[in-house]
């Protein structure tokens, strides 16, 4: 878990996120041009996500020695934490909370799809293909609108 390539992502990727948060923060300096501060902040959020979703592979793979194993649980990771950001950007209307989980899905769906079918023992395949599916599920029961005791939509304002 504490190999080298693994510390070095991670310093990586904090570093990058500490200075998207500073360089997407309110107070700009007077001098700066918001919009190269906010596209350069952007920038910065996304090279620190492709190096999360590059940490997060190379440590499961680093601490499980069943490379199976360890791409199940890199792909469940994976998808908790698109299904987590896509819901939570959809409650608090936050696009790029969306387009995060939606790229991190994507690419789950994709590895799944044109990889992991053919390359996985059958077991592995039936647990990975049923619990994503399961959580895919989950998330689309969560995201379902609250409803009243009378039945209508809490989220439809009634004219």
């Amino acid at each position: 878990v504490l190999s080298v390539p693994a510390v070095a992502l991670y310093v990586h990727v904090t570093v990058l996120f500490l200075l998207a948060r500073i360089l997407l923060s309110e107070t700009a300096p007077e001098h700066e041009e918001p919009g190269l501060r906010r596209a350069v902040g952007k920038g910065l959020v996304l090279a620190g996500g492709v190096y999360g979703v590059i940490l997060t592979w190379v440590t499961a793979h680093s601490a499980i020695s069943d490379a199976t194993l360890a791409v199940t649980v890199t792909l469940f990771i994976y998808t908790i934490t698109g299904l987590t950001l896509y819901v939570t950007g959809k409650r608090l209307d936050k696009r790029v909370y969306v387009q995060a989980g939606f790229a991190l899905l994507a690419l789950v769906v994709v590895r799944l799809g044109l990889v992991e079918v053919w390359t996985m023992d059958p077991f592995w395949r039936i647990v990975t293909f049923l619990g994503i599916g399961a959580l895919f599920m989950g998330a689309a029961f969560l995201e379902r609108p609250a409803t009243t005791q009378d039945g209508t939509n809490q989220d439809v304002d009634s004219v």
